[in-house]
């Protein structure tokens, strides 16, 4: 079942869903995506759009989620459309219907992006420190020839630098195109998820998620 599923009476296609499925190259972002939905639960129940048993039920079973698959990381598998679907079915699994109360006030544009700038921000300074080993050793070799292979990391070191700055903002709260309806207090969701800034504009919050995704490829395809 597909997080739009209640826009159909059928299920789609399933040579159409199969290419579009991105669960295979997205379940990276599972921690991510946990991370920032029980920070958004919590948002939810301050917002008092959840009950404090919801909130208290619904973070719980994510604790659960995130504490089993770290145990066992074949855990994050299965045949679902993406990692964000993914969470959901196991959190109904774990609490039933009211698991579903997750996705009140958040769209999926803000939710990839928000995965995605939190996946960069852990994963960037373990580039840049191997960025910056490749360079010691180079120089250590004080070898001209060498020493030209250090000019093309140190750039690739403060790109990188520069891109985790910009993946620095918190994007919650922009829906899916124009902010949410919620009183969702967006400077404690900042402090809570470690962010130094809320995003300029919420339409940019969610077009940029296209960038941000393609420095992902960037960032995978590095061996450091």
């Amino acid at each position: 079942m597909t997080l739009w599923a209640g826009r159909f009476d059928a299920e789609p296609d399933a040579a159409t869903f199969e290419f579009g499925r991105s669960f295979p190259f997205d379940r990276r972002l599972f921690e991510d995506d946990v991370t920032g939905s029980i920070a958004w639960a919590e948002a939810l129940a301050a917002a008092c759009a959840l009950t404090p048993d919801e909130g208290a039920a619904i973070v719980a079973a994510l604790d659960g989620l995130l504490a089993d698959a770290r145990a066992d990381p074949r855990l994050v598998d299965g045949p679902d459309e993406d990692v964000h679907t993914f969470v959901e079915r196991q959190l109904v699994s774990r609490i039933g219907e009211v698991g579903k109360k997750l996705h009140t006030g958040r769209s999926r544009n803000e939710q990839v992006s928000l995965d995605l700038r939190l996946y960069l921000r852990r994963r960037i300074p373990a580039l840049q420190a191997g960025i910056l080993a490749l360079v010691g050793a180079l120089a250590d070799q004080a070898a001209h020839f060498l020493l030209a292979h250090v000019a093309a990391p140190r750039r690739d070191h403060r790109r990188f630098e520069d891109a985790r700055r910009e993946a620095d903002a918190l994007p919650l709260g922009s829906g899916a195109v124009a902010g949410t309806n919620y009183a969702i207090d967006v400077e404690a969701l900042t402090a809570r998820l470690g962010f130094s800034a809320v995003v300029r504009n919420s339409i940019d919050a969610s077009a940029d998620r296209d960038f941000v995704a393609a420095f992902l490829n960037a960032c995978a395809r590095v061996s450091v």
